[in-house]
């Protein structure tokens, strides 16, 4: 065995755990691209397990150490693996060659929360200790353990020196406290949800919604053909745009291939008047638009297994429109087999953009 094999076994989890760390936010449980991201961070475990049968990573506030080699740096604040650990007090955390796929996707729920926007009121470590995970042990800072334990006592050193309240004023308040908790409540006032409840229903219907999707682009296309006016045409056809760009954001690269086919019968049939027909090309404008090309190099560098015809759909759909937004993210793509594609769908492009005389 290698130390530099090993080393890079380190170092491929945390890359894991970063990239979960993001996906997992953006994408419901059900979908594709968060179950591959959890297969794919399990197998980086699984990869390090045959080197050793404990993961020991130290945290330093911009490093990650394993042994003595640093494995991880980041000076910035952003997206700061080592600094998101170590500001809730945690300055050591050992995965164990027992762990569990259900561990480790608690524990990547868990560093996945975005804590500043979601209304989290718990931290990491409290968050870890309810969870009590048998194969995930953590270290954390006396000194920040210290700080949480005497916060209480702080708290009420605090109120009695600001309002001069004695122990019999405080017994008596705790009393009043559980004497009021035993009388029957008559009147209860409604708590208007907050943002976080809101986040977690909006996450509740988007799960729900992605089984409708491919009726509702069916429906899309019946209001199409059924619509009278050129205004009918463009309100569907609206539609239609920001189904795909749902199922784009949600990785179904096959349910928008399947709507750009009804797409193309309408293009290619002689008795659709040139209105509707117009209308209609909006929508393959926008599957070539930065937009959606960008969805595309996201779901390509997930590392999503992707049938190679599906891709093909895709590219035959594009004009000459995709040709910029293409050379944008080839520059941006991290796969070698995503760059791959874009190249094939640009040289499938590049005769489209030639000027005929």
């Amino acid at each position: 065995m290698e130390i530099n094999d090993e080393l890079k076994a380190v170092k491929d989890v945390i890359q894991a755990l970063l990239k979960s760390k993001k996906m997992l936010r953006m994408y419901p449980q059900n979908n594709p691209i968060y179950i591959k991201t959890l297969e794919d961070n399990y197998s980086r475990f699984r990869d390090f397990f045959m080197y050793n049968d404990k993961l020991v990573l130290k945290i330093r506030q911009n490093e990650i150490y394993y042994d003595s080699e640093q494995v991880y740096n980041n000076p910035e604040k952003e997206d700061n693996l080592a600094l998101f650990f170590f500001k809730d007090g945690l300055r050591e955390i050992t995965f164990k060659k027992g762990l569990m796929q259900d561990e480790m996707e608690d524990f990547l729920g868990i560093i996945s929360l975005d804590f500043d926007r979601e209304g989290v009121d718990d931290d990491i470590v409290t968050l870890l200790w309810e969870r009590d995970f048998q194969n995930i042990q953590y270290v954390v800072d006396e000194a920040f353990l210290a700080d949480e334990d005497d916060y209480e006592e702080k708290a009420v050193a605090e109120l009695r020196e600001n309002a001069a309240v004695s122990d019999d004023e405080l017994h008596k308040a705790f009393d009043d406290a559980f004497k009021d908790g035993e009388e029957e409540v008559k009147d209860v006032s409604i708590i208007p949800l907050s943002d976080k409840d809101l986040q977690m229903l909006m996450k509740e219907l988007e799960k729900d919604s992605l089984d409708k999707t491919g009726k509702l682009a069916n429906i899309l296309f019946e209001m199409l053909y059924l619509s009278e006016s050129r205004s009918d045409y463009s309100d569907v056809v609206d539609s239609i745009i920001s189904t795909i760009e749902f199922s784009l954001r949600h990785g179904d690269i096959q349910l928008v291939t399947q709507i750009l086919a009804d797409v193309r019968k309408i293009i290619s049939d002689k008795n659709i008047e040139k209105n509707l027909k117009d209308n209609v090309m909006k929508i393959i404008l926008f599957v070539g638009s930065d937009t959606a090309l960008t969805l595309i190099g996201e779901i390509l560098d997930s590392g999503q297994e992707i049938e190679e015809k599906i891709i093909e759909d895709y590219t035959r759909c594009l004009e000459k429109n995709a040709i910029v937004p293409l050379m944008k993210i080839l520059g941006e793509l991290k796969s070698i087999h995503a760059r791959k594609i874009v190249i094939d769908a640009l040289t499938f492009l590049g005769p489209k953009d030639i000027r005929k005389d």
